[in-house]
């Protein structure tokens, strides 16, 4: 996202619907994801700062929304090299 902003130029709302609408459209899922409204998966996150002043605002998750379910941003634990495995 980071480089949409600073090497093409996109204002950070332009880089934002990229993230969202435009993602949630070139995956076919439109109709599910991609906006908040009605009938759509509550999939979100929460932030302390407004990512339209920096996108750098966009580490300032408080607590993310999958599929409905509320996760703290406290309660995460990082993976570490040993967690991941080659398939």
């Amino acid at each position: 996202l980071d480089a949409l902003a600073t090497q093409a130029g996109m204002p950070a709302s332009a880089v934002l619907v990229a993230a969202t609408r435009v993602g949630a459209r070139a995956a076919g899922q439109a109709d599910a994801m991609g906006s908040i409204e009605a009938g759509k998966l509550a999939n979100l996150v929460v932030l302390a700062r407004n990512p339209l002043d920096d996108l750098a605002n966009l580490r300032s998750v408080v607590f993310t929304v999958k599929r409905g379910r509320r996760f703290e941003r406290r309660a995460l634990v990082p993976l570490t090299p040993g967690d991941i495995t080659d398939f």
